[in-house]
């Protein structure tokens, strides 16, 4: 507080930050063109592994048959990988397909964020996976992160992850909740994460002459005019500056 013509004005930081993990948008564009990316090479991991057949000859292997849907009359074969375009059938064997899909599954999407920060997806929308400091969440938090997608993604019908998602504060899922990690935009990588606070913050805004100021802003805040975030200390009555360089509170 100081005094300023007889009137107490109280230096109260500038208002927050836009949220910088509000980029639901951008990580659903990024969940397809990861999708579509995966896709295509599962097909070529299969390709090289798969016997290229007629519908027919298919249909004479044990186990082979055909199913009916929405996209036309399909085959299927027990325990074989098979893709099919039109009359020509390419089946292969489940298990070293499976083992292939797995390791570009891991690699993709457990250990390339650890050491890029990003999928190509999410390269490509410009957003970032990254620790509560902002910096890389590392190989520990990713492969957490990629480990408990099977109960966002693929177990749920990617229903809890897009429901976490969008209900909780930064826009976390649960493999976000469980690798303490966030999905923020590229500009805001190598920032604190500090989410916006409910609380009223108060700009430099004068109470009237005797009254009680109004209560210090909870948690971290940005002011402008330092170019830092500033945090109130109740103990010593002042505010303090968040030191980028040294990673303390001044």
């Amino acid at each position: 507080m100081r005094n300023t013509g007889g009137m107490a004005a109280y230096a109260y930081p500038g208002a927050p930050p836009a949220d910088p993990t509000a980029v639901m948008g951008r990580r659903i564009g990024a969940f397809f063109i990861d999708a579509a990316l995966a896709l295509a090479v599962f097909v070529l991991i299969m390709l090289p592994l798969a016997t290229q057949r007629t519908v027919n000859e298919t249909l004479d292997l044990p186990g082979c048959h055909r199913t009916f849907n929405d996209s036309g009359n399909q085959v299927r074969c027990d325990n074989r990988v098979v893709f099919q375009i039109g009359d020509t059938v390419y089946e292969a064997d489940a298990g070293p397909t499976f083992i292939l899909d797995v390791a570009f599954v891991f690699l993709y999407f457990g250990l390339l964020p650890a050491l890029a920060g990003a999928t190509l997806g999410k390269a490509l929308t410009g957003i970032r996976v990254v620790d509560r400091q902002g910096n890389r969440a590392g190989l520990g938090k990713s492969l957490v992160r990629w480990i408990i997608f099977l109960v966002d993604g693929p177990l749920t019908l990617y229903l809890c992850g897009l429901i976490t998602s969008l209900a909780s504060k930064g826009h976390r899922r649960l493999g976000d909740m469980g690798a303490d990690t966030y999905v923020v935009a590229k500009s805001s990588v190598g920032q604190p994460v500090i989410l916006p606070s409910a609380a009223p913050v108060y700009a430099g805004v004068p109470p009237q002459p005797g009254a009680p100021p109004p209560p210090a802003p909870a948690g971290p805040q940005w002011d402008p005019a330092r170019n830092a975030y500033v945090q109130w200390d109740p103990s010593t009555g002042t505010y303090r500056t968040w030191d980028e360089q040294s990673q303390t509170w001044r």
